[in-house]
């Protein structure tokens, strides 16, 4: 009975010792970079989001990236794309863009990026409206989208 007790002791002892080591070489598992950034944030004081559009894997159809259009006081728009938590960090290519459709007034802002595009703003009055788009390149593939706002 005792040879038992202490070849359970010793069994015991191997698999928390394999279990230390298992822990200590493999490390903690890998967790996906948050984007510290915020549309708000990136546009500046007085914006407030009145569009968005997520940029979906085509694959998985989880969200790779968003892009928001902002608004101001005064007609003044704003576009960033974000990263998604699942892929900030990485450097794959996105884009924000803006363009007054009245005067053609159009900035761009796209790269291979950690975070985010952006900010690009434009000055819309009247009856003029700002075409937004936003993209972010997976594989072979781009996924673009926005709109119009008037």
């Amino acid at each position: 009975m005792a040879t038992r007790k202490v070849r359970a002791a010793r069994s015991s002892a191997v698999l928390m010792a394999a279990a230390l080591v298992a822990t200590v070489f493999a490390g903690s598992p890998a967790q996906a970079a948050t984007n510290p950034y915020t549309p708000k944030g990136l546009c500046g004081s007085g914006y407030s989001v009145v569009d968005s559009v997520t940029h979906n894997s085509l694959s998985t159809n989880r969200v790779l990236a968003t892009t928001y259009l902002l608004s101001k006081s005064g007609g003044l728009r704003c576009v960033v794309t974000l990263k998604s938590s699942a892929t900030a960090g990485g450097t794959n290519w996105i884009k924000a863009s803006v363009e007054n459709d009245t005067t053609g007034d159009k900035h761009t802002n796209s790269g291979k990026f950690k975070y985010y595009a952006g900010p690009v703003k434009v000055k819309v009055s009247g009856s003029a409206c700002a075409a937004w788009r936003g993209g972010y390149k997976n594989g072979a593939y781009t996924l673009d989208a926005g709109g119009l706002k008037c």
